[in-house]
């Protein structure tokens, strides 16, 4: 690991991981784990121990930039002291931040899409059959059972940026985060990865000629007004916490 270092991508789930991590991971100082964009390490396979972690990338692949972008780091709260145990402090963390009741909404239609084909039988997920917005009100009776992985039917919860970001700051310097807010990103995406990639240490200039293409969007439709009313509501208070702590303004968000 001689020359190494590592940077996470840590979320938001649906906010525009998948387009910033390809983006990223074309940069000839950052390489994407052997496996692709999700390593899902510190959530799902912490148990295989951290010589397992650090196989993931290509072991000739020193002096530059091991990318883990797995969104689920940033909500699952057993991943921050994992981090740290494994990659000590100095990591670097990268966030991309989407209006919290779209980010909801895709996050909700990606659940009815995909979670009843037979592939993910298997795998645990759950089948969403309630309405998106009857899906909301019983959020909490649903994470509470623990019948399912945390993850899964968190469409509300994973949108509380403020509250996870602050979990992360009790443990790592504030200096290590990098946060991009999506629907600024997606209008500017050169100024934004430029930005990211001095703070890496690379080579910013590659950002020039690099061509932003959407990747694995979900939603369908327009959000129902009762449930962007809903949500709108909840979200406020959470939005404005974190435009203090993160230092960005979010004044299309409320």
């Amino acid at each position: 690991m001689v020359g190494r270092s590592y940077v996470l991508g840590i979320g938001a789930a649906k906010s525009g991981t998948t387009t910033l991590a390809t983006l990223m991971s074309q940069h000839p100082k950052i390489q994407k784990s052997i496996k692709g964009k999700e390593v899902h390490f510190f959530d799902e396979k912490f148990d295989k121990g951290s010589n397992f972690y650090h196989d993931q990338w290509n072991l000739d692949f020193d002096g530059g930039i091991c990318l883990d972008f797995t969104p689920s780091y940033l909500f699952d709260p057993a991943c921050r002291d994992r981090v740290l145990n494994v990659l000590g402090s100095d990591v670097k963390f990268v966030a991309i931040l989407r209006n919290p009741i779209d980010r909801a909404y895709s996050h909700y239609c990606h659940a009815v899409k995909h979670w009843h084909k037979p592939e993910f039988r298997p795998r645990g997920y759950p089948i969403e059959d309630l309405s998106f917005m009857d899906a909301l009100l019983v959020e909490d009776t649903r994470l509470a059972s623990g019948e399912f992985h945390i993850r899964h039917q968190s469409y509300f919860s994973k949108g509380l940026y403020s509250r996870q970001i602050k979990w992360y700051y009790k443990a790592f310097p504030i200096k290590n985060f990098r946060f991009i807010i999506f629907e600024k990103f997606i209008s500017d995406h050169v100024s934004h990865l430029k930005a990211l990639y001095e703070w890496l240490g690379v080579d910013s200039g590659f950002a020039e000629n690099q061509k932003i293409i959407k990747k694995n969007s979900q939603t369908f439709g327009e959000i129902p007004l009762e449930a962007k009313d809903y949500l709108h509501e909840k979200y406020l208070p959470a939005i404005c916490e974190l435009e203090q702590l993160i230092d960005v303004e979010l004044t299309t968000w409320k």
